[in-house]
């Protein structure tokens, strides 16, 4: 996602295991970053909503998703890494 202030959004996301369910959880932890950021909520904020967010959906053990962000100026090109959910 690029934003009208010369910023970058990039997102990776892998959900645990294989098949349409580790893809509809991956596609929803890209979905409510995509969707916490364009409501204007800051960077540090959105990272906490989103874990407590997948954790509380996370239906056990059974299943987590990893975030790993990269919010991108590309007038300055400096560059913030942000991971949820794995080893950094």
């Amino acid at each position: 996602m690029e934003y009208k202030n010369g910023c970058c959004l990039l997102a990776l996301s892998d959900g645990m295991g294989f098949g349409a369910r580790a893809r509809e959880e991956s596609s929803f932890a890209v979905d409510i970053l995509e969707q916490f950021f364009d409501a204007g909520f800051d960077k540090d904020t959105t990272v906490k909503l989103i874990n407590s967010v997948l954790l509380l959906r996370g239906g056990g053990a059974d299943l987590f998703t990893t975030l790993d962000i990269c919010w991108l100026n590309l007038h300055s090109g400096d560059a913030e890494f942000i991971k949820i959910g794995a080893v950094e």
